[in-house]
């Protein structure tokens, strides 16, 4: 894993996890990057600690994979042919997309985590011209969207996808994510597709009653 070190722990948690799916390339996806290895690791250092081995994330695969192809039925009823991921991290859903030359998939990240993205993905499948990839603070002001991309056909709305990054930001952070969504719709129409409005209430119901979940939150805030 030493080429992709800066792939973030919680990624590669939720990599390891996803590969227990039927979900295209995310075994190989979790193979390149050596998820298991970290999840040993960890596992160790905890039950070093703690005297116990965490669980194996079961559940958490169920609920990523429900997840996924949630946001994949919607982007199918749109009939979505341009779709912006944001945050993509070691989501495959553009390998797949990209398959259809008439679609156009823009993979976007930190420049770090696109870099690799864009690394792994070429082991896979090679390049693609119809799969981009963009450095883009979904955060930032001014607004890092492709709001002229040469590769996007001005003609057609875009669909903006992101999974499992607001609930990371502040609220002044939301704010300006929801204004370059909307700056972003505005030059090509479309719709924006996140399961991410949750409430803190909502999540904390949810480490109650899953340990799954609980072990999560752990793993992700050490």
């Amino acid at each position: 894993m030493s080429s992709f070190e800066k792939i973030s722990p919680t990624s590669l948690m939720l990599a390891y996890a996803r590969q227990f799916t039927d979900i295209p390339y995310c075994q190989e996806l979790s193979q390149l990057v050596n998820a298991e290895a970290f999840i040993n690791q960890l596992d160790a250092a905890v039950e070093q600690f703690q005297g116990h081995k965490l669980d194996r994330p079961v559940e958490t695969a169920a609920l990523f994979e429900a997840r996924y192809k949630g946001i994949n039925q919607l982007i199918a009823e749109f009939s979505s042919q341009q779709i912006l991921e944001l945050a993509s991290g070691l989501l495959p859903r553009g390998m797949p997309f990209s398959e259809d030359s008439e679609n156009v998939f823009i993979e976007s990240d930190l420049p770090a985590v696109i870099s690799q993205k864009q690394q792994l993905i070429e082991q896979l499948i090679g390049n693609l011209s119809n799969l981009n990839f963009e450095n883009i603070d979904a955060t930032s002001q001014p607004n890092q969207f492709p709001l002229n991309a040469d590769y996007l056909d001005s003609q057609k709305p875009i669909t903006v996808v992101c999974e499992g990054l607001l609930m990371y930001l502040t609220l002044e952070q939301k704010k300006q994510v929801f204004k370059n969504v909307r700056e972003l719709l505005q030059v090509y129409g479309g719709v924006w597709i996140t399961h991410d409005l949750t409430t803190k209430e909502n999540l904390s119901h949810r480490w109650t009653i899953s340990p799954t979940w609980q072990n999560l939150r752990k793993r992700s805030t050490r």
